[in-house]
């Protein structure tokens, strides 16, 4: 409910891109922010999957869910907050 409210927020400022980014990454650096820790997460791929969803509108395509699952299991670094991070830090999402 948070990240839709956030994005409707967003989308109706003039140039929401670079208050986005800095949004996002604060909700991601904080205790508020509801994003569980990697050994939570049960099944890595749907996590992706709903993240995708939810952030960009479509499912990942074969690289992307390749890579981040691939990153997932084999970076002891690559959780849900890198997931997120790198989803709210690609071209694609700072031009919605």
């Amino acid at each position: 409910q948070e990240q839709t409210n956030l994005i409707a927020a967003l989308d109706g400022t003039g140039d929401p891109d670079p208050l986005r980014a800095l949004l996002a990454a604060g909700l991601l650096g904080s205790a508020e922010g509801d994003v569980p820790e990697k050994d939570a997460v049960q099944d890595p791929h749907a996590f992706i999957r709903d993240e995708f969803r939810a952030l960009l509108g479509r499912e990942p395509n074969a690289y992307e869910a390749f890579a981040f699952e691939d990153a997932w299991e084999t970076d002891e670094a690559t959780g849900p907050r890198a997931v997120i991070r790198a989803i709210v830090g690609s071209r694609e999402y700072q031009s919605r």
